[in-house]
């Protein structure tokens, strides 16, 4: 029992408080974003220069995705939102 309450402890330490959490979805929203405000200009130019480079691998990655489906839907999620704007 003595050595259960010092498990609680140790584990009450390693906790963060709730307002020092990073929201997950958040932080690839961002990422999404940026990635698309720098990609989309390369996407443009790409149709007069074939030598374009890739930026976000994920974006593109995330973009073919999109692109091989063959019904799209109502977005349901901020990355969702993203991809189809």
């Amino acid at each position: 029992f003595e050595r259960d309450l010092e498990q609680e402890k140790v584990e009450r330490r390693r906790r963060i408080p709730y307002h020092m959490h990073i929201n997950l979805e958040l932080i690839e929203a961002c990422h999404l974003l940026s990635a698309m405000l720098l990609e989309v200009p390369n996407i443009a130019a790409a149709e007069h220069d074939q030598r374009r480079r890739r930026i976000s691998a994920q974006y593109n990655r995330q973009l073919d995705i999109l692109f091989k489906k063959t019904f799209i839907g109502p977005p349901e999620s901020v990355k969702d939102q993203i991809m189809v704007a």
